[in-house]
């Protein structure tokens, strides 16, 4: 698999030759060789007065950041590394499914470009891993700024995907873990078309936001995780079940092996089968 050559300038300029029409956000494209994470850079630049729709794009993250505080491995040229500024004008309570109407932008995106149809290709593990079953592929990272009422001021959007690693290319603790997509489809999509299509897919969402009966029953078509027994971490607590669905601020309702339904907000949730949970 060959990797290919990184310009920012050939990329920005692939990216707006081959954009799907009506995506005004590449009026605000910024492209870095690298940064630290392109969650921080998208926050600097919320608080600078960056307008909704900015899209922030890194060859490079040498503090790539995921969920709960993990680390996400970001080595030059290999990846994905985007984030977008967004301005909804919204309570933060209204926003609770967020994390969930991204990945089903993602998982749109991606299903374009690689032609997979229903049960096929990439899905979600709750809340915001994006996986080939049962590798991870990449992640999502959404982080919110309010005022003291409660409103949203920002929000800033992060998609991580390995694209052209090969299996020598992650750290030895993901080595059993993580996949790319150029591991598992031998005509990997060109980055830029990958990026326009996540792109289109998150502004036609983002526009309908509100509509989230559609987009929870959506994830939920692409929701790995549904119907897999599962163990709940949370702090020193570990409880087993079976995942029933996710309702429509993006928890996850659970049945329990001692017979109890309860609802899930946070918390680590492992599949039986997947990342050590046997």
């Amino acid at each position: 698999m060959n990797q290919p050559v990184f310009d920012k300038e050939i990329l920005y300029r692939a990216i707006q030759m081959t954009a799907a029409p009506g995506v005004d956000w590449l009026e605000n494209l910024y492209i870095f060789d690298s940064t630290d994470s392109t969650n921080n850079k998208a926050k600097e630049m919320a608080e600078e007065g960056y307008p909704h729709g900015t899209v922030i794009i890194a060859n490079r993250q040498y503090m790539g950041r995921g969920r709960m505080g993990r680390s996400f491995h970001s080595p030059s040229g290999l990846g994905l590394y985007m984030s977008v500024i967004l301005r909804p004008d919204c309570q933060a309570s209204q926003l609770m499914h967020l994390t969930c109407a991204v990945a089903v932008a993602v998982i749109n995106g991606l299903r374009r470009e690689l032609h997979t149809p229903m049960g096929q290709g990439p899905m979600i593990k709750w809340t915001n891993d994006i996986i080939l079953p049962p590798w991870k592929l990449g992640g999502i990272l959404t982080e919110l700024s309010l005022d003291a009422s409660g409103k949203v001021r920002y929000a800033i959007v992060g998609i991580g995907l390995n694209l052209y690693h090969r299996r020598s290319d992650f750290p030895p603790e993901l080595q059993d873990t993580a996949v790319s997509l150029g591991m598992c489809f031998r005509d990997c999509p060109p980055k830029h078309h990958l990026i326009n299509s996540i792109l289109y897919e998150l502004h036609r969402i983002d526009q309908h936001l509100d509509d989230k009966g559609s987009i929870m029953a959506r994830y939920q078509d692409y929701c790995y995780t549904l119907g897999k027994q599962i163990s709940i971490h949370q702090g020193d607590t570990v409880r087993h079940g079976t995942a029933l669905s996710v309702n429509t601020d993006g928890a996850l309702v659970v049945r329990y092996d001692d017979g109890g339904v309860g609802i899930v907000n946070s918390g680590e949730v492992s599949i039986r089968g997947m990342y050590g949970y046997v």
